[in-house]
């Protein structure tokens, strides 16, 4: 960790060993040696444990790395370099919506997208970095497992875009991303959520084996038939 950080634990393992003594002295009693080393200890690794998740936080992480004045002027180069990025995939994201789900209004759907990632935004939630990789990890398993399926199931192939709403896919999705945020549920939720390891894996070995499942009982969208160029350019990797 960085001086920063170390400075920040020494002051706060300081002020709690001071805060407990003074409640000892309130008592008619005095911490030993043995008592403060404790103190000191506990403080100690619960201050490390929280700085080190803390220092995953980009907002935190910067300040610690270049100091506070460079980072507020590199944190507003950060926004503005994001909004290219940004805006592409949220026209990407638009695209989907009203591709997947054609009777919903797209101010409605992409307004909720919005809503979310404000959201997420002003809370803070997406500078938390191993969730939100965590999350990455259980959204993109099953997808690639989806697509793996297809891809075997059409003889090595692919098979071109499918139509609408496709049941296996979504379904597919659900029940893998569900086991793919396990982890997350057993830690910030409950401990009854059972802590899956290697989640994402497990996220892709399960959307594969629903894909398929789903896909052997027909349930998955009709293809959209290609033409144009992109049809020129597939002819060749496409099911006759």
């Amino acid at each position: 960790m960085t001086k920063l950080a170390d400075a920040a634990i020494v002051k706060t393992v300081a002020k709690e060993v001071a805060n407990a003594t003074d409640a000892a002295a309130k008592t008619g009693t005095k911490l030993t040696p043995e008592e403060i080393a404790k103190v000191k200890a506990k403080v100690t690794a619960e201050t490390t444990l929280k700085t080190q998740q803390e220092m995953l936080q980009t907002p935190k992480l910067m300040p610690a790395i270049v100091g506070e004045k460079l980072a507020k002027i590199l944190m507003f180069l950060l926004a503005v370099s994001a909004f290219p990025s940004a805006c592409f995939s949220s026209f990407i994201a638009a695209n989907s919506f009203k591709t997947t789900l054609p009777k919903v209004n797209p101010f409605i759907s992409v307004g909720i997208g919005a809503a979310v990632s404000i959201l997420l935004a002003v809370t803070a939630l997406a500078g938390e970095a191993i969730i939100v990789f965590n999350i990455i990890g259980a959204s993109f398993g099953p997808i690639l497992g989806a697509m793996l399926v297809e891809y075997l199931i059409n003889g090595r192939k692919w098979s071109g875009p499918r139509a609408g709403f496709n049941p296996a896919g979504w379904v597919a999705w659900a029940l893998g991303f569900v086991v793919g945020i396990l982890p997350i549920l057993h830690e910030k939720v409950s401990a009854q959520f059972p802590d899956m390891p290697a989640a994402p894996v497990a996220a892709f070995l399960v959307g594969a084996a629903v894909y398929f499942a789903l896909a052997k009982l027909g349930m998955q969208s009709p293809l959209v038939p290609l033409s144009g160029p992109l049809a020129e350019a597939t002819k060749d990797s496409l099911p006759q």
